[in-house]
This record gives structure tokens, sequence and C-alpha cells, in this order.
């Protein structure tokens, strides 16, 4: 199913209800429903079109998690999880619940069980960037600094790069991409769902993010 065209009350007919779901769950905004709910007026058209969003949406249940990440990037590990995030996320915005709506943990049994279909495909792996299995906080640097809407923004990232305990990964993840280049812009979209027009851009685009990161140019191999 295509993300533009959702069976969604109004959502073919307003760009703007199809922008406020991509805005509540990006990475960065997802946890942020109390100042969503402050700016929604009780009686207005928006508020009604968001509500009737939300009731067709659970009482239909007509998404999987891969249609949901289609969407707003954000990517649920089952359709239990996801719907029961929703359902408080409407319950807190429109019915006045106090329980403030938290994003699901990641279970790393599920992980281990989504990774290889697509992992698999790819030689070499992002397994082979440095810390990419290791660390979920590495994953997530990839997945959500290079998240579309993020990435022009990657001021957000300078001081999560230079983490004392994230900072060796970073750099050297960076460096091996810069060094290698081991993957296709079609790659690349797969794990972090940023797209590059050329293997040009996105290899130049990782060089000018480790120098701003690092302020100083990064190893290079020298030519063959």
């Amino acid at each position: 199913m295509s993300a533009q065209d959702w069976p969604v009350p109004g959502w073919n007919e307003h760009e703007w209800l199809r922008s406020w779901f991509e805005i509540v769950f990006h990475p960065e905004l997802i946890n942020g429903a109390t100042e969503q709910r402050e700016l929604l007026t009780p009686g207005t058209e928006r508020y009604e079109l968001i509500r009737q969003s939300f009731e067709f949406i659970l009482e239909r249940q007509p998404f999987g998690v891969v249609d949901w990440s289609g969407l707003t990037r954000w990517s649920f590990q089952t359709e239990k999880a996801m719907y029961g995030f929703l359902l408080d996320l409407y319950n807190y915005v429109f019915t006045g619940s106090e329980k403030f709506p938290h994003v699901p943990e990641y279970d790393p049994e599920i992980i281990r069980e989504i990774n290889p279909p697509w992992i698999s495909l790819l030689k070499p792996t992002p397994c082979d960037i440095p810390g990419w299995c290791e660390s979920e906080e590495i994953r997530e640097f990839y997945m959500w600094a290079f998240h579309p809407r993020v990435v022009k923004y990657l001021d957000r990232y300078w001081t999560w790069a230079r983490r004392d305990d994230l900072a060796p990964l970073v750099r050297a993840g960076l460096e091996y991409l810069i060094g290698e280049k081991p993957f296709s812009v079609k790659e690349w979209k797969l794990f972090t769902e940023s797209e590059f027009a050329s293997e040009a851009e996105l290899y130049a685009f990782l060089v000018d993010l480790y120098e701003y990161f690092y302020d100083e140019e990064p190893p290079r191999h020298a030519p063959a």
C-alpha cells in the first residue's frame, strides 16, 4: 500500500494532515505528545479531522508496520505494539487521559529475527560498519541522522558524534564508509531510508559529514 493513498478521512485532500502524522512520528519528536495535545484546539476542523483519522485507524487497523514506516519512517516491531501506542496516544490527546504514551522498547530477539532477510542480500552488509550489529545507538545514529527530514539538520547529531562512548564507533564507521565505499545508493536507502542521486554524491556527503563532526579531513585510501 502506498503511503500516498491511505484510506484515511481527509488524507488525500489535506497535505497538512499527512504532514501532521509525519511530524508526530518523527524520531526526534515522537515523545512530544504533550506539545501536540496543547497545539490542538477542540472544535476546530483540524482537531476533528485528526481525531477522525485516529478513530478510523484504530477501529479498522488497516495498516501493517511496513505501511506505517512508509509514511512516517517510524518503525514499530509489531502491529500489536503499533496499535497499542496509537491507542495510548489517542486517549492522551483526545480523551484527557493522563497516561503518557511511551514508545515501545525494542526487543533484541525480534531485531535478530527481522534483520537477516534484507541484510543477507548485501555484500558487504551493514554489520561491516563498525558498531552496527553491536550497538543499538549506532544503528539509530545511521537510521535517524539520515532520516529524510533530519539529514539537513545534522547539528543535532554533532554532540552525539562526539560523545565519549560513541565517538570512536561513529568515527570508525565513517572512515570505513569513506575509505571502502561499500554500498550503492540503493543499498544505502535500505537501511537509512535516505536517497542520494549517485554514489559520488553519497560519499562526498559522508566526507563533508566527517569533517563537520571532527574538524579534520578523513583518512582516504591512496588511489590504486
